[in-house]
């Protein structure tokens, strides 16, 4: 397994960080996972400079985006990584869509349409994927409220056309 952009910060964030390099795609949180199991092999996350963190989980997740919901399998959590990691290689393959990469944004699109899919920003250098996956796990219990509110958070976090 191989992973590029991680470093450490203050706590779990929710954003995905596109990581063109990553074989797999990888969380810290185990929340972030709908289904999970033990994973149950020796295999670790290796980076550059030859360290490694153990995988303990793997898991599926759902990444609920303004046009499209996406439903993610074999992602690796890995307890001491604190960013989320998006492999672009496998996103891209798995969902047949592309990244059209701008200096200051991103634009996912459908590859047979070209439909735009999400605008995305890109902070310090790394594209991100503005997901909202605890507010709609938390939605999905709330379901009385769940299309109001997950309009309003969308709003307020993702950049869509």
């Amino acid at each position: 397994m191989t992973a590029n952009c991680v470093g450490p910060s203050d706590g779990q964030e929710n954003k995905w960080l596109s990581d063109f390099t990553a074989s797999h795609n990888i969380t810290g949180d185990l929340q972030n996972l709908s289904i999970h199991s033990e994973y149950d092999s020796t295999d670790e996350v290796l980076f550059s400079d030859g360290t490694g963190l153990v995988i303990t989980h793997i898991g599926s997740l759902t990444l609920p985006m303004p046009k499209k919901t996406f439903h993610i399998h074999d992602t690796l959590y890995v307890p001491h990584i604190h960013k989320n990691l998006i492999s672009v290689h496998h996103f891209t393959k798995h969902y047949n869509i592309f990244l059209e990469l701008h200096p200051l944004y991103f634009l996912m699109k459908e590859q047979s349409i070209e439909a735009i899919l999400l605008r995305g920003a890109r902070e310090n250098g790394v594209y991100m994927f503005p997901c909202l996956i605890k507010y709609y796990s938390w939605c999905n219990q709330v379901r009385k409220y769940t299309m109001s509110f997950y309009q309003m958070v969308n709003e307020a976090c993702c950049f869509y056309y």
